[in-house]
């Protein structure tokens, strides 16, 4: 049996790991398509082009710089740039400034490269949290035609490696602790999901959001395997909270508390530091960043024509120097309060209901070229949609333990008509029972006068036998007695005897002829006796399925009584207790993905800044994650395949729609500009 039962499961498993295959080649492909389609448009520097170019160059020339973000991902375009023939020379004198040759495609390159990666992650996310894999094809495809995601990862940015990073780090979070506790598989998916962190902080701290929703994560975790206890089929509703009772458990939540700690907290701080020595080592001379050091760190620059130069890593305390520049950058980020004619706030992100950033534009005659930073309308209403979803789903179970926690007499009345119902059907198994026993009595009283019928029978017919044998030896003696008187006549008494033989003959026939008749009416009594027993038998089933009958209406009525009186909390119970039931790691990921959401859209509530629609893009990544899980649920319960093959259709059509129709923004396709109009499905969006 075991045998077979591996046989079947691998046969399972065998056309859903082709099947991934198959989405996950068609989703890199059309990713790398996308990304990498007119690349070099427009030849032109584009927004935010005109730092970033300017880092890199400075990076290459060793020249002293400032800037706001944390310095890793600028030192890997600088580190792949420098293999290149690229030469910086000063070609980012302006938004707009012409290109002189295609030399800064080796940048954007890099940035198409790593934002190629994007939708083929999330769609390995959502595998890892679910056996479907039409959910992580929706997530897949909004990754896939979202023009924000594209745009973003076609210029000169970071933004698409800060993209990719944020989904690795879900990606890994989640993996790792699909594993056994502090197996290999375990120890190496913890530590790649530790650097990815690293990487997405130091490459930006607006991913500090990813960190918080990793740290959510694994409380969760913990207060699932080592302070709740569910029963054996793990049921979502039935868990009750607990402490560790063996101190073997507890040396185990120790020692994963310091594992995952060092992992996820220890490697982030020591990248964040190492960043730093190599931003300073790599950068020894005087440039524009000047102005953003304190005094006393000024002679750790030199000019390039010195002759004795000082170490950078040595003239100051490194620490020190480090915590001193991330304060300024932090002032000078908070510090940008003008207003910008493309900001836009967080109330406007989540509907895609903000002024867009034009990134860059070109007038010919009638004809305009632009370079928005536009979403696909259809993957953000969708992706609030996803959001909403969660936080319903969240809010409810929430509801459930409060109203578990406070709910006091309604579990007694409860218990009561629980309780009623129980001594119900026990009457009516009783009366069940007693109705059984006195069919069986009538049954054995019959029986027993079949057999007393039997016995009186039997009696006559061995007094009519007795009677018979006295008959032959009356007859033998007087047979004696004539052939001793008659020696003489024997001829008459031989005939005389042959007479009587005959008669005797006649009447031995007759008794056995009367016999014959005894044993038919015998027969027929037994006859009659079991059709009556038949008939009796099949009025008790009869009646005993009238019975149960009976029983199974009364039952119907009463149910449809109390589902007459289920209040609205149980039927919300009911309701996700069909997709919960022993999937408690469910509601985890619904956490984990509407807590990176919020944790990421947070800290743009809070801050005075001027804020644009892009710094919107690592919650959309989250509320991406938590549409197709809203798919995912939604799709478990429609039975009809047809129907959710419509529904499915219908989504794919209109996210690429949503793509298709503002793609001369993506890639500076020309159109007539009484045409702009048509585009501007909002007011709110013109620029």
């Amino acid at each position: 049996m075991n045998q077979k039962s591996k046989k079947t499961s691998q046969t399972k498993i065998k056309p859903t790991i082709k099947i991934d295959i198959i989405n996950l080649l068609i989703i890199t492909i059309a990713s790398f398509l996308t990304r990498f389609w007119r690349l070099s448009e427009p030849p032109s520097v584009v927004f935010d082009e005109y730092h970033f170019g300017k880092f890199t160059n400075w990076y290459l020339l060793g020249e002293y710089f400032f800037d706001i973000h944390p310095p890793s991902t600028k030192l890997v375009l600088a580190a792949i740039t420098r293999l290149t023939d690229y030469k910086p020379t000063n070609f980012y004198d302006h938004i707009g400034f012409p290109y002189e040759n295609h030399k800064y495609m080796v940048l954007r390159f890099q940035q198409a490269f790593i934002g190629s990666l994007i939708p083929p992650v999330l769609y390995l996310i959502i595998r890892q949290t679910t056996s479907s894999t039409t959910p992580a094809l929706i997530a897949a495809l909004m990754g896939l035609f979202d023009n924000t995601l594209l745009v973003e990862s076609r210029l000169i940015l970071t933004d698409g490696f800060l993209f990719f990073f944020i989904s690795i780090t879900i990606l890994f979070t989640i993996t790792f602790r699909k594993y056994p506790l502090f197996s290999g598989k375990w120890f190496f998916f913890l530590i790649v999901a530790g650097f990815a962190l690293s990487l997405s902080i130091t490459t930006k701290l607006t991913s500090l959001g990813g960190f918080a929703a990793a740290g959510v994560l694994q409380i969760l975790y913990y207060i699932s395997r080592y302070f709740t206890s569910r029963p054996k089929n793990g049921e979502f509703w039935n868990i009750s909270f607990r402490t560790p009772n063996t101190l073997s458990e507890t040396n185990t939540l120790l020692l994963d508390l310091l594992t995952t700690g060092l992992s996820l907290l220890g490697i982030p701080i020591v990248v964040f530091f190492v960043s730093w020595i190599f931003h300073f080592f790599v950068l020894p001379y005087h440039g524009m960043g000047d102005p953003y050091m304190e005094p006393n760190f000024l002679p750790c620059v030199a000019s390039p024509n010195d002759v004795f130069q000082p170490h950078p890593l040595l003239c100051t305390p490194l620490l020190s120097r480090i915590l001193n520049l991330n304060k300024i950058m932090h002032n000078a980020n908070m510090g940008i309060l003008a207003p910008h004619a493309y900001g836009s706030g967080w109330k406007d992100w989540p509907l895609h209901t903000g002024t867009i950033a034009n990134y860059w534009a070109e007038f010919v005659d009638d004809t305009s070229k632009y370079v928005f930073c536009l979403g696909n309308p259809i993957v953000w209403w969708l992706a609030f949609a996803g959001v909403c979803f969660g936080f319903l789903l969240i809010l409810l179970v929430v509801l459930h333990y409060l109203w578990l926690f406070f709910r006091g007499k309604i579990t007694e009345t409860n218990n009561e008509n629980e309780n009623e119902n129980q001594n119900q059907n026990q009457n009516q198994n009783q009366n069940q029972n007693e109705n059984q026993k006195n069919n069986q009595n009538q049954n054995q009283n019959q029986n027993q006068k079949n057999n007393e019928n039997e016995n009186e029978n039997q009696n006559q017919n061995q007094n009519q036998n007795q009677n018979q044998n006295e008959n032959q030896k009356n007859n033998q003696n007087q047979n004696q007695n004539q052939n001793q008187k008659n020696n003489e006549n024997e001829n008459e008494n031989q005939k005389n005897n042959e007479n009587q033989n005959q008669k005797n003959n006649q009447n031995q026939n007759e008794n056995q002829n009367q016999n014959q008749n005894q044993n038919q009416n015998q027969n027929k009594n037994k006859k009659n006796n079991e059709n009556q027993n038949q008939n009796q038998n099949q009025k008790n089933n009869e009646n005993q399925n009238k019975n149960k009958n009976q029983n199974q209406n009364k039952k119907i009525k009463r149910l449809k009584k109390s589902n007459t009186k289920i209040t609205k909390m149980q039927k919300i119970k009911n309701f996700f207790h069909s997709f919960f039931k022993k999937s408690y790691n469910e509601f985890i990921i619904l956490l984990y993905f509407f807590a990176g959401y919020t944790a990421s859209l947070l800290p743009f509530i809070l801050v005075p800044r001027v804020t644009f629609i892009y710094h919107y893009i690592p919650s959309l990544i989250f509320a991406i994650l938590l549409t197709s899980k809203m798919f995912d649920i939604l799709f478990k319960l429609i039975p009809n395949n047809f129907f959710k093959m419509f529904i499915l259709s219908i989504l794919i059509g209109s996210i690429f729609f949503g793509w298709w129709f503002f793609i001369p923004f993506v890639y500076n396709i020309p159109f007539k500009s009484d045409y702009f109009p048509k585009f501007m499905w909002l007011d709110s969006w013109n620029p």
